[in-house]
């Protein structure tokens, strides 16, 4: 209850910030906003909550096609990765016999 006045009454809501003098509260928000905004400027610009209200989205579309991937696309990926996992293998196997070879012709000078 606030002076005294309940639900049951039906005063009207302007009635009641007449009486207690206090403004609607979505002026008393946006005041509110407006401060922490004036501090945010004031902020050095590397701060994160700067970053975050100067923060601008991509509002390029999205390309047709894009989204989640068909399983044939997968499983080109899948195709992908092993075929690096097979060159970074033969690189090692590459690398290790080689410098095995230069240490054996080193050993037989």
């Amino acid at each position: 209850m606030i002076l005294g006045i309940s639900w049951k009454n039906k005063v009207r809501n302007e009635e009641v910030r007449e009486k207690t003098s206090l403004q609607k509260l979505d002026l008393i928000i946006k005041d509110r906003r407006m401060r922490w905004y004036g501090h945010i400027l004031r902020t050095d610009d590397g701060r994160q909550p700067k970053q975050v209200v100067h923060w601008e989205t991509d509002t390029t579309k999205r390309k047709p096609g894009t989204g989640r991937p068909r399983e044939r696309e997968r499983e080109r990926e899948r195709e992908r990765e092993s075929w690096i996992d097979a060159a970074r293998h033969c690189a090692c196997v590459f690398t290790h016999t080689f410098i095995y070879k230069r240490l054996e012709l080193t050993e037989v000078r």
